[in-house]
């Protein structure tokens, strides 16, 4: 009996855990352009969403930055397929919300998708 009771908290605990969300999944978020564009999107994106920057590291790939007194670092980092974009907050508390990655998110997503035309000389 007690053998059950252990298979079956065991199997009630993987389901939990395999339903459970990481919370870390929506602060990042991959590009299939490279790295160096990224970087110039991601401060164009901070830049748009009047967000405060406070600190920039080009060579690093990192922009520090404010929003609403939370600090966050945004890391751009190459991948197989492009560039990967990590925004956390520094003080580590995830229970806010994702609404400012999110923005970050779109802003980018807007910029790539939306083609400047070219203009000839």
């Amino acid at each position: 009996m007690k053998k059950i009771l252990v298979i079956f908290v065991f199997i009630l605990f993987s389901i939990t855990f395999s339903f459970a969300q990481n919370p870390f999944k929506k602060s990042y978020r991959n590009f299939n352009i490279g790295v160096n564009e990224l970087y110039l999107k991601s401060y164009s994106a901070i830049s748009a969403n009047k967000y405060e920057i406070l600190e920039i590291q080009s060579d690093n790939g990192y922009i520090l930055f404010n929003v609403s007194g939370r600090k966050f670092l945004l890391k751009v980092s190459p991948d197989e397929s492009g560039s990967i974009l990590k925004i956390t907050p520094l003080d580590g508390d995830t229970s806010k919300g994702f609404l400012i990655e999110e923005n970050i998110f779109k802003t980018i997503e807007n910029e790539i998708t939306t083609q400047v035309p070219k203009v000839s000389q």
